[in-house]
């Protein structure tokens, strides 16, 4: 399901763009202190559509993750 102008503008919402996601991911991963015997546990308390979450997602794949994001909007939660 994609999120349309519409509701963006109704709700306000305005979404990380998948360039920047990856780049903030990055970040994120350089400079934490991943855990070794533990999964690394990301919150995304206003998710959106989930672009950090999935960028994330990606730049991880040899570390053991959890994911979970959280958002007003029903339709933005089943988008991400």
């Amino acid at each position: 399901m994609t999120i349309n102008a519409k509701l963006k503008k109704e709700t306000g919402a305005t979404f990380t763009p998948p360039l920047l996601a990856s780049f903030i991911a990055e970040r994120l991963i350089k400079y934490a202190s991943l855990p070794k015997k533990y999964p690394l546990k990301v919150l995304d308390p206003a998710c959106g559509d989930g672009a950090l979450l999935s960028a994330i997602a990606q730049k991880l794949k040899t570390t053991p993750f959890e994911l979970m994001g959280f958002d007003t909007n029903p339709s933005f939660i089943i988008s991400a």
